[in-house]
């Protein structure tokens, strides 16, 4: 738009000044008498300042899509070394609650996005499996708002291994491999794909973070 009006004025402007310069010659005469041309009417009535339409408003932008989840708001605190809140952080998160058997498991929605995963060589205590660093783009995933408590592993597993016992209370006395089948027998109830988090998953989730950096120490979030 500011190329063609630029374009239009220069082209205006070299037909005034090759109008206003030209002179009829001498000892011609017309048979008719010649209208005389003002620059009030030089200009066509579809081109007059008058008859030019303002733009169109810019529309508005659409809407941000609906969620498809219930959305729950959440606190995260910080402290210092003494245990003293220095600060509070609202948040918000999708969660799907998955019901079988009789019991229901929260899964928080964990959006996608990318992090600097593992340790700096300079870090205090650093072991050598935790580096070098690199970049990792984490697609979106869901994993459970609480540990896996005793009366959902009941509910799944026929059995309670813990030694504490408490339907609320996590379940404990389980290993890799029994989580493992957890997560199988829970994905054929259900009808979905259920694992345990990855390295890159657990450790994108993590609350204990800086600016897309992990902090093992020195921040105290909870």
């Amino acid at each position: 738009m500011i190329w063609g009006g630029l374009a239009g004025g220069g082209f205006v402007t070299a037909i005034l000044t090759n109008l206003l310069s030209r002179r009829p010659p001498e000892n011609i005469s017309t048979s008719q008498p010649t209208s005389e041309r003002t620059p009030e009417n030089i200009f066509p009535p579809e081109t007059t300042p008058e008859n030019i339409s303002p733009p169109e408003p810019t529309p508005a932008p659409p809407p941000p899509p609906q969620s498809e989840f219930p959305i729950q708001t959440f606190t995260t605190v910080r402290v210092n070394r003494r245990g003293e809140i220095i600060s509070r952080l609202p948040g918000k998160a999708e969660v799907m609650t998955e019901n079988f058997n009789g019991v229901s498991l929260e899964m928080v929605k964990i959006p996608g996005g990318r992090f600097l995963m593992g340790s700096p060589e300079t870090e205090v205590g650093r072991r050598d499996n935790e580096g070098p660093q690199h970049y990792v783009d984490v697609p979106e995933f869901f994993m459970g708002k609480y540990p896996v408590t005793q009366a959902q592993w009941e509910a799944v597993m026929g059995n309670n291994p813990s030694y504490f016992k408490g339907a609320s209370r996590p379940v404990e006395r389980v290993n890799w491999n029994d989580a493992t089948k957890f997560c199988r027998k829970l994905s054929e109830i259900v009808g979905k794909k259920y694992s345990l988090p990855s390295e890159s998953q657990w450790e994108y989730a993590r609350p204990c973070r800086n600016n897309n950096t992990i902090l093992f120490w020195g921040n105290y979030n909870v």
